[in-house]
């Protein structure tokens, strides 16, 4: 799978989905985590310019109000996520993007991966693989974030996994003497059945070895992501609702997205 984002327009609709709105059927408000955004396929959220993808979350006219605080609003603050699910799935191998992120404090971009068989497979037992993620609420924008996340069954039984009950993660990051905004920088995820590394240009931030008696998410298919949300809770984009009167423009360049298997 590649895709180098040379066509200007919208994205290519046989490698990609946009999703739309403010959430899941189980998260309908901010997608579980309190984000301010809601998803468009509009081009001032989404399109594809000058060799880059470009995903912008913004507000141009105030007031600014976080979907989670009136999610009657009717997105005053919008940004673009898109998926491969049911497009491009896939087992192992070595995920590389080309990304300049934003670095305004309530911004909260990442390149990350799901299990395909979520929606139906509640997260997350679904598995997630997180390359990429920058935030600064609890962090800095000298910090770039690698996260894995899975459903512990052997904790979680009989009842369902939970943030209490076998819900567990393992988060490394890496940190710079430059911002992580300020230029494109490779972030890469080599994946086998055994183990899960995490590197941004070349440097290694998260080694996990897959444990199949309690990991086996880590050992079926798939799916890329590549959105910007804003704020949020859980420390990420910062839980606090928007100052209304402020008006902002975050945006997420993205050179290449490129995925390479074993020839058999």
């Amino acid at each position: 799978f590649a895709d180098e984002f040379n066509d200007s327009g919208p994205v290519d609709p046989t490698k990609w989905t946009a999703e739309e709105g403010n959430g899941p059927p189980e998260n309908p408000v901010g997608f579980g985590n309190n984000e301010w955004q809601k998803y468009t396929a509009n081009p001032e959220n989404l399109k594809v310019e000058n060799g880059n993808l470009v995903i912008t979350a913004r507000c141009d006219t105030a007031p600014c109000i976080s979907e989670t605080v009136d999610p009657d609003d009717n997105g005053s603050i919008t940004s673009a996520k898109i998926i491969t699910r049911d497009k491009f799935e896939f087992q192992y191998g070595i995920v590389r993007g080309r990304i300049k992120a934003p670095g305004g404090f309530s911004a909260w971009p990442a390149f990350w991966l799901l299990g395909a068989v979520y929606p139906v497979t509640p997260w997350p037992s679904a598995g997630e693989i997180d390359i990429m993620e920058l935030f600064q609420n609890n962090s800095s924008p000298f910090e770039t974030h690698a996260t894995i996340h899975w459903c512990d069954q052997s904790r979680s039984a009989p009842a369902e996994c939970n943030f209490t009950n076998g819900y567990d993660f393992e988060s490394k990051s890496e940190s710079a003497l430059e911002k992580w905004s300020d230029d494109f920088h490779i972030y890469e995820l080599e994946w086998n059945a055994d183990r899960i590394i995490i590197r941004v240009d070349n440097i290694e931030v998260l080694n996990e070895a897959i444990d199949p008696a309690v990991m086996e998410e880590f050992r079926s298919p798939f799916y890329l992501i590549l959105n910007v949300a804003m704020g949020g809770n859980n420390g990420f984009g910062g839980n606090l609702p928007p100052d209304p009167n402020r008006t902002f423009e975050e945006t997420m360049l993205v050179d290449w997205v490129r995925v390479y298997q074993p020839v058999p």
